[in-house]
């Protein structure tokens, strides 16, 4: 009788405890990709400060100028808490990069802890 007991308890938490963690990253999804979408609207917005666009077309000034802010300061104009990398890509899928030299190749703008093609974002 106590193992049945026993046996029962556990198959209840672990019903509980999946429950919270599948519960839990859906709500995670949710808010990545409500936060992905302000960093789009951001970014192709002619209005915002943090704008990469100028009459539909990115405009490399408006790239460096967002390339040489702090990656904290831009977390928070965004009200973004998770990391973030934008980047841009041309038709094909293929990786733009937003500055090249002969020092280095800047990726995106973000955070260096995520890549993109096995390339650091920044």
């Amino acid at each position: 009788m106590d193992i049945t007991l026993a046996v029962i308890i556990f198959i209840a938490s672990f019903f509980v405890i999946y429950a919270i963690a599948t519960n839990r990253t859906s709500t995670s999804t949710e808010e990545l990709t409500q936060e992905a979408e302000r960093i789009s609207k951001e970014a192709a917005s002619e209005n915002s400060s943090l704008s990469i666009v100028e009459s539909n077309q990115l405009d490399q000034l408006k790239v460096e100028d967002l390339i040489g802010q702090d990656y904290e300061e831009i977390k928070k104009k965004l009200r973004i808490e998770n990391e973030f990398c934008i980047y841009i890509e041309d038709k094909d899928g293929n990786l733009i990069y937003l500055n090249q030299s002969e020092t280095e190749n800047i990726t995106g703008i973000g955070s260096p802890d995520i890549t993109i093609g096995g390339n650091p974002c920044s």
